[in-house]
């Protein structure tokens, strides 16, 4: 497969890992009362006049592109070693921006503020959608695969 049609995948499977993994991670939480966040919500929020879903979605497409370039290289290991490797991938990816990045954009305290809670919610959330983003490369991938003999 080219380059560009395994970015063009990479980016799918992140949204759908995304709109699959980690929307349904934050259904389970709410259910079981650790989060009051919605599911698929609607609102548009800044910077972009778009829902925050498709936001996410966009968002978890870019960390897509950026796993298959890692997972090309060194993530190719079968279902464990890539779920591992995809947890790896949520908790240093993902995790850190939330963590890191986007308070220091926005001017909110570093780590949700030191909150044990907070921090346990993002790494849950990381490391599940890592795991998920990991198992559905290797589902389709493999179906892709399997298609084209």
């Amino acid at each position: 497969m080219s380059t560009v049609a395994r970015l063009f995948f990479g980016f799918v499977v992140g949204a759908l890992a995304v709109l699959l993994v980690h929307q349904l991670t934050i259904w389970g939480l709410s259910r079981v009362g650790v989060t009051a966040v919605s599911l698929f919500p609607m609102r548009a929020n800044l910077p972009w006049a778009i829902s925050a879903t498709a936001q996410q979605a966009v968002i978890g497409g870019l960390w897509g592109l950026l796993y298959i370039l890692i997972w090309d290289r060194w993530g190719r290991y079968g279902v464990v070693r890539s779920a591992l490797f995809g947890a790896g991938f949520g908790l240093i990816g993902p995790a850190m921006v939330l963590w890191i990045v986007w308070p220091l954009i926005w001017g909110t305290p570093l780590f949700g503020g030191g909150s044990m809670g907070r921090i346990a919610v993002v790494a849950l959330t990381a490391v599940v959608f890592g795991i998920g983003l990991a198992w559905l490369v290797q589902v389709i991938n493999g179906f892709m695969r399997h298609a084209s003999r």
